[in-house]
């Protein structure tokens, strides 16, 4: 088996958000914390309860950081596949949505271009630097590491989850995986394009057959069962509204990316640690 270096494992662009999860014991203090403390190290003489809560805080701030229960979850997916080559099994569990999500991509491409009147093609060239890896969906630029601007699609499900996006914040897991490919590139605008492009044929086939099996009739002559799979096809399919409307930019504010490597080396240590331990059980 080959000697693998943990210290160089990259951290795929759309998990990275699970690598910067905070642990539900986060040591880390708010800004109101940390006034305190300069408060109570002020003060020439402190209560016994002023002193414990002094106490218990520098404690908290003073404490190794810790990775979380999602991150090492994570990372044991990451060694699996690094040290025997095994996907993890969420790997090949795809639901209605990202299925959507992926067989819709150049749909979604061809929609940004009519409505931007500017030719987008799917980026293929996958990317990393010492830390990060990925494949970023569309560039602005001559080419990819010489970057402008990374636009990422998001194909929605249906009107609801489309118009759920707006007004919303947005999720870390996009604005950690919008990041890592600007960093990666050196562009310095990102953005997430959401769209609402219809639902492939074969994706509609499957929840006209759920539909079949739940309202539990013989056959799909029936009267009752037509109108609803009508109304469904009319629901998973939008030709009827413009373009334009269709879809919701959201641009994404470049990060400092320190801490995301600084995540990374601990993610790093975390392997080598674990595989040290993992190997020694199998030697008993």
């Amino acid at each position: 088996m080959k000697q693998i270096k943990w210290d160089e494992v990259k951290i795929r662009c759309s998990s990275a958000y699970k690598v910067m999860t905070e642990p539900k014991d986060a040591r880390s203090l708010t800004p109101n914390q940390l006034k305190l403390i300069e408060d109570y190290e002020a003060k020439a003489t402190l209560t016994a309860k002023q002193a414990e809560d002094l106490a218990s805080l520098i404690m908290k701030r003073d404490a190794p950081p810790k990775l979380s229960d999602t991150c090492t979850t994570y990372l044991l997916e990451v060694y699996g596949y690094v040290k025997y080559g095994k996907e993890p099994e969420s790997a090949n569990q795809k639901n209605r949505y990202t299925s959507k999500g992926l067989q819709c991509e150049e749909e979604s491409i061809t929609l940004l271009s009519l409505t931007d009147r500017q030719f987008y093609l799917k980026n293929e060239e996958h990317v990393s630097n010492n830390y990060l890896k990925g494949t970023p969906d569309i560039f602005l630029g001559e080419e990819i590491m010489k970057a402008t601007k990374i636009v990422d699609i998001k194909s929605k499900w249906n009107l609801s989850t489309f118009l759920n996006v707006i007004d919303q914040p947005t999720p870390p897991v996009y604005d950690w995986q919008l990041n890592c490919y600007m960093d990666i590139t050196g562009a310095k605008e990102g953005e997430i394009a959401h769209t609402l492009v219809n639902t492939p044929e074969n994706l509609i086939q499957n929840e006209l057959r759920k539909l079949l099996y739940e309202m539990d009739v013989a056959t799909d002559e029936n009267p009752e069962y037509k109108e609803a799979a009508e109304k469904l096809r009319n629901n998973m399919t939008f030709d009827n509204i413009p373009a334009a409307q269709r879809i919701y930019k959201v641009p994404i504010v470049k990060r400092d990316m320190s801490p995301m490597y600084k995540r990374i080396e601990m993610c790093r240590t975390w392997l080598a640690e674990f595989d040290e331990k993992f190997m020694m059980i199998n030697k008993k």
